[in-house]
């Protein structure tokens, strides 16, 4: 039986500091960069989640020393913070009428990155048969935004010189009583 441990909270890696199109920073190289910070031997866990990279080491100090220094990692030096990048409640934003063809993900994350902070890269979705998922994409794709700057975009957006309709989450006024 595994012993529970009161572990240390983990510094987070944004995963799109050191993600590119196409490039995923492996975790090996995570590993190493953390290395050149504080002793492997201090790590307990490197970890993906959907935002980034969490890693978890044994100490308070290793902890501030890797806030402190950072990583160099993907050829550039990364910061870490204590706090998720899940804190700030993100919105998933549904784009279409966009040809994958002829318009790059680059051009998409632009568009949206002058209207709201986008906290994803762009991706795709895919067609679902009778409850199975099929590795076809069905031409729409999504990225996710700052929750609180949803009301900042707008129905349509143009990409270069093409329409894309953009399907985001209703939104519910907060009342007081």
């Amino acid at each position: 039986m595994l012993e529970h441990k009161p572990q240390v909270s983990p510094v987070f890696v944004n995963y799109h500091q050191v993600s590119f199109e196409g490039y995923k920073t492996p975790l090996i190289d995570v590993a190493v960069a953390v290395g050149k910070v504080v002793s492997n031997a201090n790590v307990d866990t490197i970890q993906l989640t959907r935002n980034g990279w969490q890693v978890y080491v044994k100490t308070e100090k290793d902890q501030a020393v890797l806030v402190a220094t950072g990583l160099d990692l993907a050829s550039k030096h990364i910061s870490l913070k204590t706090r998720s990048f899940q804190a700030a409640q993100n919105a998933k934003i549904i784009i279409k009428d966009l040809p994958l063809n002829e318009v790059s993900n680059e051009e998409v994350l632009e568009a949206f990155k002058k209207l709201a902070p986008v906290t994803s890269m762009v991706k795709y979705s895919n067609i679902w048969i009778d409850g199975h998922h099929m590795h076809i994409q069905n031409g729409d794709c999504f990225l996710y935004v700052v929750e609180e700057h949803i009301l900042n975009l707008p129905a349509t957006l143009m990409v270069r010189d093409m329409k894309a309709c953009v399907i985001r989450p209703v939104v519910y006024a907060k009342c007081s009583r």
